[in-house]
């Protein structure tokens, strides 16, 4: 995707199926039939590609900032990636600030869940990978609009009432999983806002209102996908989603809050892949006990739960792999981070049962100890990606009669 962006950009080569603007460099497969005719013509497409085959997403804002890159540095890949890690710093800024907003008078328990996730390995791949700054883009920028609908809901803060919804709208124009963020404020109506029942969901009405008008305008412009392995449409294909999404969920799941990652559903062999599956449909059930009484007694717990089941349905549109944690792992952590706090608070005064503290001592292992090492793996592992690439590019004839 990086050396697509790239010759989008750049204008290399001199290919019509490569120009294309900022505002559509996502849109790898975009036109029907034709398009990929001419795209398996000129070999930019294999031969065995299906007439059908659409992969179009709309993300300008984040294409702006690619933009950015190649006419300020394009040569110079380390301010790109610094330009990536600007936006990690934005994303653990917003998420710390959440955190303090939705767990108040609990400090230790919200500076835990903001280190958690920002340590978490899931953080890895979109941190290093370029063309997958999407996902902070539009995360970083989603919390932004979640922390202006709270403090404006909390009284704080009029100007929430319209931030929030123009801040959805950069969002999701910079990554459409971002529609995510609606969940977290829909939970936020429900269990951690005060106020008359309707009244709580109907000042949800402008951020729905952001979020129904991206959607049509989405599908008016024919952005979407069809026809491809990695990608279902909700819209399109929703008998698909619908009989696939479960599944993907519970691979999320795992990869949230186990080892190892849920990319290794598509890595591993069909009856191994198959085991992998149904063992992480089994594992499902450990969060649930896990957390139920947590969430039964605090209104916090019920938010961060909600919200994260949510944020797990948009990106189980896709291939299920631990980078599309981004949303999902908002609440994920904030509820282990309320789960280690529990037990820290109970140590004062009788010891906990002894399942929970070896429950416990795992998740500290896995999030504290083998996430952060596998976080700062994630630029060596990726680096593999680019020298088979390489690999690959050098034994191409190389000279003019190419």
């Amino acid at each position: 995707d990086d050396y697509v962006h790239r010759a989008a950009l750049l204008g290399l080569p001199d290919d019509p199926s490569f120009r294309r603007p900022f505002h559509d460099l996502f849109a790898f497969v975009h036109g029907g039939p034709e398009t990929v005719r001419a795209m398996r013509d000129a070999g930019h497409l294999p031969w065995w590609t299906s007439d059908d085959l659409d992969a179009a997403l709309w993300r300008p804002v984040t294409g702006l900032t690619h933009w950015i890159d190649h006419q300020l540095f394009p040569d110079v890949p380390w301010l790109m990636h610094l330009h990536s890690l600007a936006w990690f710093g934005l994303l653990a800024c917003a998420v710390t600030a959440c955190y303090r907003r939705l767990l108040p008078g609990a400090a230790w328990t919200a500076g835990l869940a903001a280190l958690l996730y920002v340590i978490d390995d899931a953080r890895g791949v979109p941190v290093v990978w370029l063309a997958n700054r999407n996902a902070l883009v539009g995360m970083g920028i989603g919390l932004a609009a979640l922390l202006a609908y709270v403090r404006w809901r909390q009284g704080e803060f009029r100007h929430g009432a319209w931030m929030a919804p123009l801040l959805l709208l950069l969002a999701v124009l910079g990554n459409e999983g971002a529609v995510s963020i609606g969940g977290y404020m829909l939970a936020f109506a429900l269990f951690l806002d005060r106020g008359p029942l309707g009244r709580r969901l109907a000042a949800l009405g402008p951020c729905v209102a952001v979020g129904i008008a991206w959607l049509v305008a989405y599908r008016l412009q024919g952005y979407g996908t069809h026809g491809s392995a990695l990608y279902l449409d909700p819209v399109g294909e929703p008998l698909r989603f619908l009989r696939e999404a479960p599944g993907r969920m519970a691979l999320l799941i795992w990869g949230q809050f186990a080892l190892p990652a849920a990319d290794l559903a598509a890595i591993l062999s069909p009856p191994y892949a198959g085991w992998f599956r149904k063992a992480a449909a089994v594992f499902v059930v450990v969060p649930v006990v896990l957390f139920a009484p947590l969430i039964r007694r605090d209104p916090a717990a019920r938010f961060f739960a909600l919200g994260g089941l949510l944020a797990l349905v948009p990106v189980s549109a896709m291939v299920p792999s631990d980078r599309l944690l981004t949303y999902a792992g908002f609440g994920g952590m904030g509820l282990v981070a309320m789960f280690l706090a529990s037990l820290r608070r109970e140590a004062g005064a009788a010891p906990a049962p002894r399942a929970r503290r070896l429950v416990a001592a795992v998740l500290v292992v896995v999030h504290l100890v083998i996430a952060p090492i596998n976080l700062l793996m994630a630029a060596s592992t990726f680096r593999l990606v680019g020298t088979v690439l390489e690999q690959a590019m050098s034994s191409f004839p190389s000279d003019a009669s190419i």
